[in-house]
Protein backbone atom coordinates (compact mmCIF):
# COMPACT_ATOMS: atom_id res chain seq x y z
CA UNK A 1 0.00 0.00 0.00
CA UNK A 2 1.92 3.08 -1.07
CA UNK A 3 -0.46 5.70 0.39
CA UNK A 4 0.89 7.30 3.85
CA UNK A 5 -1.51 8.30 5.96
CA UNK A 6 -0.82 11.55 8.08
CA UNK A 7 -1.71 12.71 11.54
CA UNK A 8 -4.23 16.42 10.69
CA UNK A 9 -2.83 19.48 13.18
CA UNK A 10 -4.43 22.23 13.25
CA UNK A 11 -3.80 25.57 15.82
CA UNK A 12 -6.12 27.76 17.58
CA UNK A 13 -5.21 31.30 18.84
CA UNK A 14 -5.70 29.67 22.66
CA UNK A 15 -3.69 27.83 24.23
CA UNK A 16 -5.96 24.84 23.81
CA UNK A 17 -4.91 21.09 25.21
CA UNK A 18 -2.16 19.55 22.72
CA UNK A 19 -3.96 17.15 20.59
CA UNK A 20 -3.78 14.46 18.44
CA UNK A 21 -6.13 13.38 15.39
CA UNK A 22 -5.90 10.47 12.92
CA UNK A 23 -8.67 9.72 10.24
CA UNK A 24 -9.44 6.77 7.83
CA UNK A 25 -11.77 8.79 6.09
CA UNK A 26 -11.26 10.06 2.92
CA UNK A 27 -8.81 7.18 2.09
CA UNK A 28 -9.57 4.22 -0.64
CA UNK A 29 -11.84 1.99 0.93
CA UNK A 30 -9.41 -0.68 0.05
CA UNK A 31 -6.62 0.80 2.43
CA UNK A 32 -8.69 2.57 5.16
CA UNK A 33 -8.29 -0.84 7.95
CA UNK A 34 -4.65 -0.91 7.26
CA UNK A 35 -3.63 2.09 7.46
CA UNK A 36 -6.03 2.29 11.36
CA UNK A 37 -4.24 -1.09 12.07
CA UNK A 38 -1.25 0.48 10.88
CA UNK A 39 -1.77 3.42 12.92
CA UNK A 40 -2.68 1.51 16.25
CA UNK A 41 0.43 -0.46 15.83
CA UNK A 42 2.57 1.58 19.27
CA UNK A 43 -0.25 -0.45 21.33
CA UNK A 44 -2.20 -2.97 19.70
CA UNK A 45 -2.30 -5.41 16.91
CA UNK A 46 -5.42 -5.31 14.55
CA UNK A 47 -7.29 -7.86 12.42
CA UNK A 48 -10.67 -8.35 11.21
CA UNK A 49 -12.33 -11.54 12.08
CA UNK A 50 -14.10 -11.61 8.88
CA UNK A 51 -14.07 -10.09 4.99
CA UNK A 52 -15.42 -6.42 4.81
CA UNK A 53 -16.97 -6.03 1.86
CA UNK A 54 -16.74 -1.77 2.53
CA UNK A 55 -13.92 0.63 4.15
CA UNK A 56 -13.50 1.06 7.57
CA UNK A 57 -14.26 5.08 8.52
CA UNK A 58 -12.74 5.31 11.77
CA UNK A 59 -11.53 8.14 13.86
CA UNK A 60 -8.82 8.70 16.63
CA UNK A 61 -8.49 11.57 19.38
CA UNK A 62 -5.65 12.07 21.87
CA UNK A 63 -5.21 14.78 24.21
CA UNK A 64 -1.54 15.19 25.88
CA UNK A 65 -1.82 15.92 29.57
CA UNK A 66 1.80 15.53 30.42
CA UNK A 67 1.34 12.96 32.70
CA UNK A 68 -1.23 10.96 30.49
CA UNK A 69 -2.99 10.64 27.59
CA UNK A 70 -6.83 10.41 27.38
CA UNK A 71 -8.03 8.81 23.92
CA UNK A 72 -11.45 9.22 22.12
CA UNK A 73 -11.65 6.31 19.08
CA UNK A 74 -14.68 5.76 17.01
CA UNK A 75 -15.24 3.12 14.38
CA UNK A 76 -17.96 2.14 12.68
CA UNK A 77 -20.66 0.07 13.76
CA UNK A 78 -21.41 -1.88 10.73
CA UNK A 79 -17.55 -3.08 11.04
CA UNK A 80 -17.21 -6.74 11.77
CA UNK A 81 -15.47 -7.54 14.84
CA UNK A 82 -11.80 -7.21 15.03
CA UNK A 83 -9.52 -9.53 16.73
CA UNK A 84 -6.77 -7.39 18.89
CA UNK A 85 -3.67 -8.10 21.06
CA UNK A 86 -1.12 -5.97 22.92
CA UNK A 87 2.00 -4.84 21.18
CA UNK A 88 5.45 -7.60 20.97
CA UNK A 89 7.34 -4.11 21.73
CA UNK A 90 5.06 -1.60 22.63
CA UNK A 91 5.68 1.79 23.43
CA UNK A 92 6.36 1.87 27.12
CA UNK A 93 5.06 -0.29 29.80
CA UNK A 94 2.33 1.96 30.75
CA UNK A 95 -1.15 0.68 32.11
CA UNK A 96 -4.18 1.67 30.33
CA UNK A 97 -7.90 2.21 31.24
CA UNK A 98 -10.52 1.33 28.29
CA UNK A 99 -13.75 2.16 28.27
CA UNK A 100 -15.80 0.52 25.52
CA UNK A 101 -19.78 1.65 24.84
CA UNK A 102 -21.76 -0.85 22.76
CA UNK A 103 -24.20 1.51 21.56
CA UNK A 104 -27.65 2.16 23.61
CA UNK A 105 -30.12 -0.46 24.72
CA UNK A 106 -33.60 0.28 26.74
CA UNK A 107 -34.59 -0.66 29.73
CA UNK A 108 -37.22 0.05 32.68
CA UNK A 109 -35.43 3.26 33.28
CA UNK A 110 -34.99 4.83 30.20
CA UNK A 111 -31.75 4.86 27.46
CA UNK A 112 -28.51 3.74 28.60
CA UNK A 113 -25.52 2.70 27.63
CA UNK A 114 -23.87 -1.38 27.99
CA UNK A 115 -20.94 -0.04 29.08
CA UNK A 116 -17.15 -2.47 29.84
CA UNK A 117 -14.34 -0.95 31.59
CA UNK A 118 -10.83 -2.85 31.74
CA UNK A 119 -7.73 -1.71 33.58
CA UNK A 120 -4.53 -3.62 31.38
CA UNK A 121 -0.76 -3.48 31.43
CA UNK A 122 1.01 -3.09 27.75
CA UNK A 123 3.91 -5.29 29.44
CA UNK A 124 1.46 -8.23 29.88
CA UNK A 125 0.09 -10.04 27.10
CA UNK A 126 -3.68 -9.83 26.06
CA UNK A 127 -5.73 -10.47 23.45
CA UNK A 128 -9.58 -9.97 22.81
CA UNK A 129 -12.40 -9.78 20.07
CA UNK A 130 -14.19 -6.59 19.83
CA UNK A 131 -16.56 -5.00 18.33
CA UNK A 132 -17.32 -1.83 20.17
CA UNK A 133 -17.92 1.89 18.26
CA UNK A 134 -17.45 3.92 20.19
CA UNK A 135 -14.41 3.84 23.28
CA UNK A 136 -12.40 6.14 25.41
CA UNK A 137 -9.55 5.43 26.97
CA UNK A 138 -6.94 6.58 29.35
CA UNK A 139 -2.93 5.58 28.99
CA UNK A 140 -1.09 6.10 32.18
CA UNK A 141 2.59 5.48 32.61
CA UNK A 142 3.92 3.11 35.45
CA UNK A 143 6.23 6.13 37.12
CA UNK A 144 2.80 8.14 37.96
CA UNK A 145 1.97 5.63 40.92
CA UNK A 146 5.44 4.55 42.09
CA UNK A 147 4.15 3.76 45.24
CA UNK A 148 1.22 1.38 44.41
CA UNK A 149 2.09 0.10 41.46
CA UNK A 150 2.05 -3.72 43.09
CA UNK A 151 -1.04 -3.02 44.51
CA UNK A 152 -2.53 -1.81 40.30
CA UNK A 153 -0.87 -4.39 39.24
CA UNK A 154 -2.74 -7.00 40.88
CA UNK A 155 -6.36 -4.85 40.28
CA UNK A 156 -8.48 -7.29 38.41
CA UNK A 157 -8.36 -6.67 34.28
CA UNK A 158 -12.23 -6.52 34.04
CA UNK A 159 -13.76 -3.46 36.50
CA UNK A 160 -17.55 -4.18 37.51
CA UNK A 161 -19.72 -1.41 36.26
CA UNK A 162 -21.05 -0.93 39.74
CA UNK A 163 -19.57 1.33 42.81
CA UNK A 164 -16.18 2.79 42.09
CA UNK A 165 -16.24 1.10 38.56
CA UNK A 166 -19.64 2.70 37.59
CA UNK A 167 -18.07 6.14 39.23
CA UNK A 168 -15.07 5.80 37.02
CA UNK A 169 -16.20 4.82 33.75
CA UNK A 170 -18.49 8.21 34.64
CA UNK A 171 -16.06 10.07 35.13
CA UNK A 172 -13.83 9.25 32.13
CA UNK A 173 -17.22 10.33 30.05
CA UNK A 174 -17.03 13.55 31.36
CA UNK A 175 -13.55 13.98 31.07
CA UNK A 176 -14.30 13.33 27.34
CA UNK A 177 -17.33 15.29 27.31
CA UNK A 178 -15.58 18.95 28.49
CA UNK A 179 -11.63 17.92 27.02
CA UNK A 180 -12.91 20.62 23.99
CA UNK A 181 -13.51 23.39 26.16
CA UNK A 182 -10.49 23.33 28.19
CA UNK A 183 -7.45 25.08 28.26
CA UNK A 184 -3.67 24.33 28.43
CA UNK A 185 -3.60 26.26 31.57
CA UNK A 186 -6.16 23.74 33.36
CA UNK A 187 -4.24 20.47 32.57
CA UNK A 188 -2.11 19.93 35.92
CA UNK A 189 -5.27 20.08 37.86
CA UNK A 190 -7.65 17.95 35.52
CA UNK A 191 -4.16 15.22 35.49
CA UNK A 192 -4.21 15.31 39.69
CA UNK A 193 -7.84 15.27 39.64
CA UNK A 194 -7.51 12.12 37.19
CA UNK A 195 -4.71 10.49 39.60
CA UNK A 196 -6.30 10.97 42.48
CA UNK A 197 -9.48 9.21 41.00
CA UNK A 198 -7.99 6.71 39.17
CA UNK A 199 -6.08 5.56 42.41
CA UNK A 200 -9.23 5.79 44.76
CA UNK A 201 -11.57 3.96 42.81
CA UNK A 202 -8.84 0.48 41.49
CA UNK A 203 -7.86 0.37 44.51
CA UNK A 204 -10.34 1.92 47.35
CA UNK A 205 -9.31 3.67 50.56
CA UNK A 206 -10.22 6.14 53.16
CA UNK A 207 -6.74 8.30 52.59
CA UNK A 208 -7.16 7.89 48.98
CA UNK A 209 -10.99 8.71 49.09
CA UNK A 210 -9.78 11.82 50.72
CA UNK A 211 -7.28 13.28 48.19
CA UNK A 212 -10.26 12.35 45.25
CA UNK A 213 -13.04 13.81 46.68
CA UNK A 214 -13.22 16.84 44.55
CA UNK A 215 -13.02 14.80 41.61
CA UNK A 216 -15.23 12.11 42.82
CA UNK A 217 -17.93 15.32 43.70
CA UNK A 218 -17.68 16.65 40.45
CA UNK A 219 -18.64 13.09 38.93
CA UNK A 220 -21.49 12.58 41.22
CA UNK A 221 -22.87 16.00 40.09
CA UNK A 222 -22.31 15.30 36.59
CA UNK A 223 -23.70 12.02 36.93
CA UNK A 224 -26.98 13.36 38.31
CA UNK A 225 -27.08 16.17 35.62
CA UNK A 226 -26.87 13.34 33.30
CA UNK A 227 -30.11 11.33 34.96
CA UNK A 228 -31.91 14.76 35.01
CA UNK A 229 -31.23 15.20 30.91
CA UNK A 230 -32.47 11.90 30.85
CA UNK A 231 -35.36 11.64 32.94
CA UNK A 232 -36.38 15.36 32.59
CA UNK A 233 -40.01 14.72 31.28
CA UNK A 234 -40.52 12.15 33.58
CA UNK A 235 -43.35 14.11 35.91
CA UNK A 236 -41.15 11.51 38.96
CA UNK A 237 -38.36 13.26 38.79
CA UNK A 238 -37.43 14.62 41.38
CA UNK A 239 -34.63 14.02 44.62
CA UNK A 240 -35.99 10.56 45.64
CA UNK A 241 -35.80 9.65 41.86
CA UNK A 242 -32.37 10.95 41.69
CA UNK A 243 -31.08 9.60 45.08
CA UNK A 244 -32.70 5.65 43.95
CA UNK A 245 -31.01 6.12 40.40
CA UNK A 246 -27.62 7.13 42.24
CA UNK A 247 -27.60 5.27 44.87
CA UNK A 248 -26.78 8.01 47.24
CA UNK A 249 -28.43 9.74 50.28
CA UNK A 250 -30.63 12.60 50.47
CA UNK A 251 -27.99 14.82 52.51
CA UNK A 252 -24.92 14.22 49.98
CA UNK A 253 -27.67 14.98 47.01
CA UNK A 254 -28.45 18.42 48.50
CA UNK A 255 -24.80 19.22 49.04
CA UNK A 256 -23.87 18.11 45.41
CA UNK A 257 -26.70 21.25 44.72
CA UNK A 258 -25.88 23.25 47.27
CA UNK A 259 -24.20 25.63 44.73
CA UNK A 260 -26.77 25.70 41.88
CA UNK A 261 -29.61 26.31 44.52
CA UNK A 262 -30.65 23.13 45.43
CA UNK A 263 -32.08 20.10 43.64
CA UNK A 264 -35.52 21.43 42.84
CA UNK A 265 -34.69 24.44 41.85
CA UNK A 266 -32.17 22.57 39.34
CA UNK A 267 -34.69 20.78 37.68
CA UNK A 268 -37.47 23.51 37.44
CA UNK A 269 -34.89 25.55 35.81
CA UNK A 270 -33.43 22.71 33.09
CA UNK A 271 -37.47 22.18 32.46
CA UNK A 272 -38.09 25.97 31.84
CA UNK A 273 -34.93 25.91 29.33
CA UNK A 274 -36.73 22.94 27.23
CA UNK A 275 -39.58 24.91 27.49
CA UNK A 276 -38.22 27.72 25.81
CA UNK A 277 -36.59 25.39 23.46
CA UNK A 278 -39.91 24.45 21.77
CA UNK A 279 -41.60 27.30 22.38
CA UNK A 280 -38.72 29.02 19.84
CA UNK A 281 -38.97 26.48 17.56
CA UNK A 282 -40.51 27.17 14.84
CA UNK A 283 -41.57 23.55 14.13
CA UNK A 284 -43.17 23.10 17.44
CA UNK A 285 -46.64 24.15 16.65
CA UNK A 286 -47.60 22.86 20.33
CA UNK A 287 -49.82 25.07 22.57
CA UNK A 288 -48.79 26.68 25.36
CA UNK A 289 -50.02 24.33 27.85
CA UNK A 290 -49.39 21.45 26.11
CA UNK A 291 -45.45 22.27 26.05
CA UNK A 292 -45.84 23.10 29.88
CA UNK A 293 -47.15 19.91 30.65
CA UNK A 294 -44.77 17.82 28.36
CA UNK A 295 -41.73 19.30 30.41
CA UNK A 296 -43.21 18.07 33.62
CA UNK A 297 -45.68 21.75 34.90
CA UNK A 298 -49.03 20.51 35.87
CA UNK A 299 -50.25 23.72 36.22
CA UNK A 300 -50.50 26.37 33.18
CA UNK A 301 -50.97 29.12 35.33
CA UNK A 302 -47.73 28.08 37.77
CA UNK A 303 -46.00 27.18 34.62
CA UNK A 304 -46.18 30.93 33.45
CA UNK A 305 -45.16 32.58 36.64
CA UNK A 306 -42.26 30.60 37.36
CA UNK A 307 -41.39 31.69 33.29
CA UNK A 308 -41.70 35.03 34.08
CA UNK A 309 -39.77 34.92 37.34
CA UNK A 310 -36.84 32.96 35.24
CA UNK A 311 -36.61 34.71 31.99
CA UNK A 312 -38.36 37.77 32.79
CA UNK A 313 -41.10 37.49 29.94
CA UNK A 314 -43.80 35.04 29.61
CA UNK A 315 -44.29 32.01 27.32
CA UNK A 316 -46.27 33.69 24.96
CA UNK A 317 -44.10 36.84 24.70
CA UNK A 318 -41.05 34.09 23.37
CA UNK A 319 -43.28 32.17 20.64
CA UNK A 320 -44.41 35.84 19.18
CA UNK A 321 -40.54 37.14 19.51
CA UNK A 322 -39.46 33.84 17.58
CA UNK A 323 -42.72 34.20 15.33
CA UNK A 324 -41.42 38.22 14.44
CA UNK A 325 -37.98 36.59 13.63
CA UNK A 326 -36.22 38.33 16.87
CA UNK A 327 -33.39 36.48 18.16
CA UNK A 328 -33.64 34.44 21.46
CA UNK A 329 -30.68 34.14 23.68
CA UNK A 330 -30.44 30.63 24.10
CA UNK A 331 -27.34 28.57 25.84
CA UNK A 332 -24.77 28.07 23.37
CA UNK A 333 -22.52 24.71 23.39
CA UNK A 334 -18.86 25.41 22.81
CA UNK A 335 -17.78 24.33 19.55
CA UNK A 336 -15.17 22.02 19.35
CA UNK A 337 -11.42 23.54 19.03
CA UNK A 338 -8.61 21.46 17.99
CA UNK A 339 -4.71 21.98 18.58
CA UNK A 340 -1.60 20.87 16.70
CA UNK A 341 0.17 17.79 18.78
CA UNK A 342 3.03 15.07 17.63
CA UNK A 343 2.45 11.81 16.67
CA UNK A 344 0.66 9.04 18.83
CA UNK A 345 3.76 6.69 19.07
CA UNK A 346 5.22 10.18 20.24
CA UNK A 347 3.05 10.70 23.08
CA UNK A 348 3.50 7.29 24.49
CA UNK A 349 7.06 7.79 24.71
CA UNK A 350 6.66 11.43 26.04
CA UNK A 351 4.39 10.26 28.84
CA UNK A 352 6.03 11.75 32.42
CA UNK A 353 4.66 12.02 35.85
Amino acid sequence: MDFQPAVKSRASPKSRVPMTRFATCGMPAADQFQAWSDFLQPVVNLGLTERSPGGFDAEFTAWDLGSMVFCDIATPCEAPSRNWQHAANPSGDHWYLILHNSGPSTNVKGRQETRSLNFRSLARRSAGVTDSTNTVALLIPRDLYTATSALLDSVCETIPDVGPGAMLADYLLMVRRHLNELDQIDVPALAAATKAMVSFCLAPSMDRAAIAQGAISITCFERARQIIRRDLLLPELDADHLCRAMGISRSRLYRLFDAVGGVSNYIRRQRLLAARDALSDLADLRPIGVIAFSVGFADASGFSRAYHREFGCSPSDTRMERLAGRAIALPVRPLPRTDGSSQFEDLLRQLRA
